[in-house]
């Protein structure tokens, strides 16, 4: 069975802040095809961390046995995945090669758990078939949080 994972964020940058991150999971299931999307509030997070939670939340819907597809914009959380820097952190204790705390490494280390030993390919995260959609949804969303709560996002 195979299962693409569809990613984006509100949150833009390093500075950390107020969003929202959302996802679409679409799957071949015993039943058909499937899809199912959800949308998480994030607080004090970087994209990078915001990013990373909404991957978090689309692997622990996925059956451990699936191939994976992640479309994601985020350079970072592809290339630590693809080069192994997941294993190398976690058998270093989750430091880094240069002797600092991995940033969210509680995070990366229930992805590492729920990737399962699968290396996932990766699409096109700044053009995929989600991307305006994903977009759309998350700027109406922090502006119905920002209306209903009087934050600001």
């Amino acid at each position: 069975m195979k299962a693409e994972i569809y990613i984006e964020s509100s949150i833009k940058g390093t500075r950390r802040q107020d969003g929202v991150t959302g996802y679409v999971i679409e799957a071949q299931t015993s039943k058909g095809p499937a899809t199912v999307t959800q949308f998480i509030q994030v607080e004090n997070a970087t994209k990078n961390l915001s990013d990373l939670l909404g991957l978090k939340n689309a692997l622990s819907r996925i059956k451990t046995g699936s191939e994976l597809v992640i479309c994601i914009d985020n350079t970072y959380v592809q290339s630590a995945i693809e080069n192994g820097w997941l294993e190398w952190w976690k058998e270093d204790g989750w430091v880094t090669a240069k002797g600092k705390s991995v940033a969210n490494k509680d995070v990366w280390a229930d992805i590492l758990s729920a990737l399962g030993g699968r290396l996932p390919l990766f699409g096109d995260g700044e053009t995929h078939k989600y991307k305006r959609w994903l977009e759309s949804e998350l700027e109406r969303r922090v502006r119905e949080i920002k209306r209903t709560t009087g934050t600001s996002l």
